[in-house]
């Protein structure tokens, strides 16, 4: 019978897939940490993950642009002046800092950090009054149930349930 080499690598690799699982779980399953919390904060590292998908995307498009465009020619800006490329940065840059954002803000809120608390106040309560706003010109009432509904919700959670306020440490 004979020893199979990749049979060990297998075992291993079941092992640290499980014990990842195992902190994963035990990280989204916080008895201390309320679920509409965790649900939030997933929510919200979901996005985080999507712009930094995005990101990529852009970056990697960019890439497939510029091996694909000829060089421009000796002496000449640019073999297309009409790109503009202060746009494209501020566009990458804006990326940038929506998925730094987002995965902090979700790092905060997974760790239960007082500033991450007053920032979903915040950040919701300013997603109401822009929603508020833009109601003045655009009559969807899908829309308008949607971007106010959801927000008005997070405040309440975040104000009325005692046991969010006492694991952020705030007492109002």
């Amino acid at each position: 019978m004979q020893n199979d080499p990749f049979a060990d690598l297998a075992s291993a690799g079941g092992q640290i897939v499980g014990n990842m699982a195992r902190n994963v779980h035990a990280a989204i399953k916080d008895p201390d940490r309320p679920f509409g919390v965790t649900l939030l904060a997933t929510w919200v590292g979901f996005l985080g993950s999507l712009y930094a998908t995005l990101l990529f995307v852009s970056l990697c498009g960019l890439n497939l642009i510029s091996q694909l465009l000829p060089p421009p020619a000796p002496g000449a800006s640019s073999i297309y002046p009409e790109i503009q490329v202060g746009p494209i940065i501020l566009y990458l840059l804006f990326i940038t800092g929506l998925a730094a954002a987002h995965i902090a803000f979700a790092r905060g809120l997974f760790q239960l950090k007082l500033w991450a608390y007053w920032a979903t106040l915040g950040i919701e309560g300013f997603n109401v009054v822009s929603a508020l706003c833009t109601q003045f010109n655009d009559h969807n009432t899908l829309k308008f149930v949607t971007s106010v509904f959801l927000p008005v919700l997070t405040i309440i959670y975040m104000l009325a349930v005692p046991g969010v306020r006492k694991e952020f440490g705030v007492s109002l």
